[in-house]
């Protein structure tokens, strides 16, 4: 399997919380087949063996996007959770039952990020959230270092925690009813601003 060089993946999280990842992408990484942009007659044409994008054939030319906000991270720990995520690899027990426990945790906060209307509690969910994810990618790097997972295994992994990472820093909180604190609105609205510009 092909690499290329290690990307620095940053994403500021509603104007307060920086995660920086160091991650090496494999050309050809988790067996999806790439065809978003290519010609296509059907929807059958566009089909890239991944659950977690929305495949459509429009003017004869294949999109393939991926689910956004909390509809996608999810669809994407569930990936990270399969048991061939490695393909013919099969996960160290051990590593395996630290994935299970915090890709729950992770999974627990996204949801409560997801439903909050106050900026404050939302970005400490999402910061707790990004914590946790991050901790998988240490394990991962513990585990190879110690030959209990191949580079390349690893490597799925730390894609996949580049992709969830990405979608929480996406993520935006509930919108409130009209009227309701407007303080706290427009200090949501000022953080979501500040990303945009980044």
């Amino acid at each position: 399997m092909g690499t290329r060089t290690s990307d620095l993946v940053c994403r500021l999280v509603v104007g307060i919380a920086v995660f920086c990842v160091a991650v090496v992408l494999p050309l050809a990484a988790m067996a999806d087949i790439d065809v978003s942009g290519a010609a296509c007659a059907t929807l059958p044409d566009c089909e890239d063996v991944n659950p977690c994008t929305a495949d459509t054939c429009v003017d004869g030319s294949c999109s393939n996007e991926r689910n956004p906000g909390l509809e996608g991270i999810e669809c994407e720990l569930d990936r990270l959770e399969d048991v061939d995520v490695c393909g013919a690899e099969l996960l160290h027990v051990k590593f395996r039952a630290a994935l299970t426990k915090k890709a729950a945790k992770a999974r627990k906060l996204a949801r409560k990020a997801a439903e909050a209307t106050k900026a404050e509690k939302f970005t400490k969910l999402v910061t707790r959230a990004g914590k946790t994810l991050q901790a998988i990618m240490k394990k991962a790097t513990k585990f190879a270092g110690r030959n209990k997972m191949t580079n390349d295994c690893k490597t799925t992994v730390e894609q996949h925690m580049e992709i969830i990472l990405r979608l929480l820093s996406e993520l935006r909180p509930m919108q409130r009813p009209a009227g309701a604190n407007r303080r706290g609105s427009g200090r949501v609205a000022c953080l979501h601003r500040r990303i945009a510009s980044v």
